[in-house]
């Protein structure tokens, strides 16, 4: 049984790879600068927990984006 869920999830993103990767990855790219930026200008005013506030900033959009991303593609292939 997981052997064919894997090979099932690997044609789905071989079909999905021409659109949807691409905005996928445009759309995280976007929210990382954004987070990046935000986070410079946190850092000019304060210089403590900076290591922490970047990675939460810059990468826990990210992270929220693909967990809901990834409930979506499960829901339409189930």
């Amino acid at each position: 049984m997981v052997n064919e869920g894997r090979s099932r999830s690997k044609r789905v993103s071989k079909k999905y790879l021409s659109l949807d990767g691409v905005m996928n990855v445009f759309i995280i790219m976007s929210i990382t600068l954004y987070g990046f930026f935000r986070y410079k200008k946190v850092n000019r005013v304060t210089r403590r927990n900076i290591t922490l506030k970047k990675y939460k900033v810059c990468f826990g959009p990210i992270l929220i984006y693909l967990s809901v991303n990834g409930r979506e593609k499960n829901d339409a292939n189930a």
